[in-house]
């Protein structure tokens, strides 16, 4: 585990860095580098940075590792976030298709809104994130796995739905516990003093994964976790 304090620029920075290291590198032996990604506003910054490194982006895919249940044009939707801090740019330069962006679309229709059909689309792709991109909670959830919740309990492969989530709003959809830990490599962001009693149960031994699913990350071989706290 890697570990970096210092202010916000910095951080993003080294972590657009270390996303671009794991693409050069996976880029050599993959057809398809899957790039899971949260939103939130604790993302924006790297997703602005990475907008700026020097990587070669046409064999990345992104997909969501978590979603709320609302249309794609949604102020609350993570992927309007990436699109329009990251990807639409990506797009417009020609430096990917828009193929590559892999929504989640909500489909009310359907028991299970559409992640079985989003599961499809990953496993067409792999069915695992090589490069996960997530942020903790106050709480210590990461994605839409939360502590002491069925989603952290959930026992299904890939994708699951809730609609009593605990962090407004309730109806979500995020990656399992067991695709998470499928991942290759993760980077975690703890911002803001808000995350401080998260960071202490992520680095406390004695904490069970329960009850701060960003321990989740500890099982990743290669994490690299950031905070601007007490830096």
């Amino acid at each position: 585990m890697k570990l970096f304090r210092g202010g916000r620029e910095y951080l993003d920075g080294m972590a657009a860095k270390i996303i671009k290291e794991q693409v050069n590198m996976l880029s050599r032996t993959k057809d398809h580098i899957v790039f899971g990604v949260c939103g939130g506003r604790s993302v924006g910054g790297i997703f602005n940075e990475l907008g700026i490194q020097p990587i070669d982006w046409k064999k990345v895919e992104f997909f969501m590792v978590d979603e709320r249940l609302a249309p794609i044009t949604s102020i609350d939707s993570n992927y309007k976030l990436l699109m329009e801090t990251l990807t639409s740019q990506l797009i417009a330069q020609g430096m990917i298709t828009e193929q590559q962006v892999h929504a989640f679309i909500d489909d009310p229709s359907k028991a299970d809104h559409g992640i079985g059909e989003y599961w499809k689309e990953l496993k067409d792709h792999g069915g695992a994130f090589d490069i996960a991109l997530l942020s903790s909670g106050e709480d210590g959830h990461i994605g839409g796995i939360y502590p002491k919740h069925h989603s952290f309990h959930s026992t299904a492969e890939g994708f699951l739905v809730m609609h009593d989530s605990p962090k407004p709003p309730p109806d979500r959809m995020s990656m399992t516990k067991q695709l998470l830990l499928k991942s290759t490599a993760a980077l975690l962001v703890f911002y803001g003093d808000g995350k401080k009693d998260a960071l202490e149960r992520f680095l406390d031994p004695a904490v069970p994964d329960e009850q701060c699913p960003a321990k989740l990350v500890h099982k990743i071989k290669k994490r690299f976790i950031f905070t601007d706290i007490n830096h």
